[in-house]
């Protein structure tokens, strides 16, 4: 005979479920969980349950209870709570649940795609694999082996039930654009990187690492590979110029992309994209362009357009860490030992000091340039400043930050955007960090007990350093820069 069970829950949703709940009357104690799972449907869910201790009654023919399972096209699902003994008695075919089990079993063996037959789990063998008998070992199940698996099972069985999962799979969009594009886009796989990156970051993903490496990989060859081959004459004269404005000009998409990514990163979590997220990165740029005993040395324009770069994007790090407030992240970043660049030997610094850069070719360019600029590379960091949340006004604030945590550490860091240093302004997060007690940010940044005594170290740093010295960002008076801090 032909056993058909009801048909699959109809588009219309304002059809309340009805299950089927097949199990085995192993003790009185599990027989009140199983009740309770149906009175809970009932009540809570607004799911009609069909189960033998409510709908059969005295002098009712059993058999006949249990061929609703056919009969009743009405049923949208059937549920079966499985333990040992139930798996015993469905295996052999043993008293009612074994009547119960041939009729569902030729149902799941006929149609391979079923949902409507859902195996609930309450108990675990004692190698901790489910309890389930055979003809559902390779079934999907929901998990009620214990109260806490129980809670978290139960939303997803019911939304299952009423045909309403927490996500569903979403149409197919239309073709990408790059796929009609005459000119292939810069940094393709940098950006799909980042897509995939920025779900399971969403999501929270396990492979959250295994991305976030690819991510830096996929950098790493598609900016060395925007800048490969130099024209000939790259070496000196204009075309050395051409070149290295050629390499500072390329970064700029791809290191947009590095900051979305940082930033998001230090909204979700300060403290660990610290050291999941910027840390890499810096390091990543700071190792570029890589040296090899197989190939040439790198050309010195691109050299110097990536210490740029590092020099740029210590500035955004920190940004970032402002941004979300996070002092602790930030003494992490300026703890951070880093290899020295490749550009000037091989050595390990310890802080951000030495990503500080002066640029002879930026000097060049300068002269150049009429006007020419006080401090060309904050010209240039600036004016190819196009972040929208990450400004100028932050750029200008990461690196006062910078300044003062690395001349109370006795480190050098000259602070080339000062000139653009707000005039009878105030840095907001110094503002912060003077206004509030708790928690004390710039001690906690600088490792000093409290904002009292960084500013007393750094003044009489500050002075010491500029008193007689060719600081020439401080043209316009050193006192407008710590005016700026709140130091003055």
């Amino acid at each position: 005979m032909k056993i058909k069970l009801a048909p699959e829950t109809s588009d219309d949703q304002s059809s309340r479920p009805k299950v089927f709940i097949s199990y085995s009357w192993t003790t009185p104690s599990y027989k009140e969980q199983v009740l309770d799972i149906a009175d809970r449907m009932m009540k809570e869910d607004c799911i009609e349950v069909i189960i033998d201790e409510y709908d059969l009654k005295g002098g009712q023919d059993v058999v006949a209870f249990m061929e609703k399972l056919k009969t009743d096209v009405s049923i949208t699902h059937v549920l079966i709570i499985c333990d040992a003994a139930y798996v015993s008695k469905a295996n052999g075919r043993t008293k009612g649940v074994g009547i119960e089990a041939q009729i569902v079993s030729l149902e799941v063996y006929k149609d391979i795609d079923q949902t409507r037959v859902l195996p609930i789990v309450m108990e675990l063998t004692a190698s901790g694999e489910p309890c389930l008998p055979t003809f559902l070992q390779s079934r999907y199940y929901f998990d009620f082996s214990s109260i806490e698996s129980q809670q978290r099972e139960w939303e997803r069985l019911c939304r299952h039930l009423w045909g309403k999962p927490i996500r569903t799979k979403p149409g197919v969009g239309a073709p990408p654009a790059y796929l009609t594009e005459t000119v292939g886009g810069k940094f393709v796989g940098l950006k799909r990187k980042w897509q995939s990156l920025q779900l399971a970051l969403n999501d929270d993903k396990p492979r959250k690492a295994v991305l976030r490496e690819e991510l830096l990989d996929c950098f790493e060859a598609e900016i060395i590979e925007a800048v490969a081959n130099p024209p000939a004459g790259s070496e000196g004269g204009d075309g050395f110029m051409e070149y290295w404005e050629k390499c500072l000009s390329v970064q700029i998409e791809a290191r947009d992309v590095l900051l979305e990514w940082a930033l998001t990163e230090a909204r979700m979590d300060a403290e660990q994209a610290t050291t999941k997220c910027l840390i890499p990165v810096l390091e990543r740029i700071n190792d570029l362009p890589r040296y090899s005993d197989t190939t040439p040395s790198p050309p010195l324009a691109l050299r110097d357009a990536m210490a740029v770069l590092g020099y740029e994007m210590a500035l955004y790090c920190t940004a970032c860490l402002i941004e979300v407030d996070a002092p602790e992240g930030l003494r992490q970043l300026m703890q951070h030992p880093f290899h020295g660049r490749s550009l000037y030997g091989d050595r390990l610094h310890t802080g951000l000091a030495e990503f500080c850069h002066y640029s002879q070719p930026m000097e060049v360019w300068n002269s150049k340039q009429n006007p020419g600029w006080i401090a060309p590379i904050a010209h240039q960091m600036l004016d190819r400043c196009t972040h929208r949340k990450l400004g100028r006004d932050s750029l200008l604030q990461a690196e006062a930050v910078l300044f003062v945590v690395n001349i109370v550490q006795d480190r050098r860091w000259y602070p080339n955007t000062a000139v653009y240093s707000p005039r009878g302004g105030k840095f907001p997060w110094f503002l912060k960090a003077k206004s509030t007690k708790s928690p004390d940010r710039l001690a906690i940044v600088t490792g000093m007990e409290t904002w009292q005594a960084v500013q007393q170290e750094f003044l009489a740093r500050f002075r010491a350093e500029t008193k007689g010295s060719n600081y020439a960002v401080f043209r316009r008076g050193e006192g407008s820069y710590s005016e700026a801090m709140g130091f003055a």
